[in-house]
């Protein structure tokens, strides 16, 4: 006699509630890492704008200062 024997994947188990969950938390693995290179983005942009608002501040007051020093 022979028989049809269905192999399955000793990993998963079919109609599991589990399936779902784990889909879902692949989904998530895969957005983690687009959501880190958005937030570095996002902080190398502030950064970046800090930097040159400090440089205009730091321009202003220099030039301040050479004026003070012309009119004393």
């Amino acid at each position: 006699d022979k028989y049809v024997v269905e192999t399955v994947d000793s990993n998963v188990t079919p109609n599991s509630s589990d399936m779902s969950d784990n889909e879902g938390m692949a989904d998530e693995s895969a957005k983690e890492p687009e959501d880190a290179c958005v937030l570095l983005a996002s902080l190398i942009a502030n950064f970046k704008h800090d930097v040159d608002e400090n440089k205009k501040i730091s321009k202003a007051i220099k030039e301040s200062k050479h004026v003070s020093h012309l009119r004393a």
